[in-house]
């Protein structure tokens, strides 16, 4: 039994697809907007501002509730995008005034 976990283990990695590596100056930004209500996100923060609230209601008497509240965004918790950088799946970003996720 040992055995053949030694001949399976040695197959797989041969049998796995191959993914090569890319420079870091061939990769170029894109995304998705993390939420579907910050699509239009392309303002830049304001001076001294610590983060912004998006709130969606329907109701145009009661907008700002915290039922209501759908992000927050704070630029300061979020790094500048560095061309060159190594991102994990996940990471996030501030590019181009935009918050950013990288998906691979």
């Amino acid at each position: 039994m040992a055995l053949a976990a030694v001949v399976l283990l040695s197959i797989v990695p041969a049998a796995a697809p191959f993914f090569s590596l890319v420079s870091a100056s061939t990769i170029q930004m894109s995304g998705n907007a993390i939420a579907w209500d910050v699509v239009n996100l392309t303002w830049t923060p304001v001076e001294n501002t610590e983060a912004y609230e998006l709130y969606r209601s329907t109701d145009p008497t009661n907008v700002i509730s915290p039922e209501n509240l759908l992000v927050v965004i704070n630029w300061s918790s979020y790094p500048q995008y560095e061309p060159g950088n190594t991102y994990l799946q996940g990471d996030t970003v501030e590019y181009d005034g935009k918050i950013w996720r990288a998906k691979y």
